[in-house]
């Protein structure tokens, strides 16, 4: 589960910042996770909530904004919609 590595690098880097800058809790962590990324939120979700204990982010949330896959025909010069079934 590759979520867990992800979640673990999104905790990591959201404490390092949150102690630069003397925050001592983290209430939110919003990420984008494109369509065809291969990440499950649901997975990465569940994957936050089990790293996050002992941090600066113990207590947040994960926001997790999906984000559309489009590609672009440079033949007809048209944006479209892709995604997985």
């Amino acid at each position: 589960m590759h979520e867990l590595s992800i979640a673990t690098a999104i905790i990591e880097r959201a404490d390092e910042l949150a102690r630069a800058d003397g925050t001592e809790a983290v209430s939110a962590v919003t990420v984008r996770v494109g369509e065809l990324a291969g990440v499950v939120p649901d997975a990465l979700s569940f994957a936050f909530e089990v790293a996050r204990d002992g941090t600066a982010l113990a207590a947040a949330r994960l926001v997790v904004e999906p984000v559309p896959a489009h590609a672009y025909c440079g033949a007809c010069a048209q944006e479209f919609p892709v995604g997985m079934p």
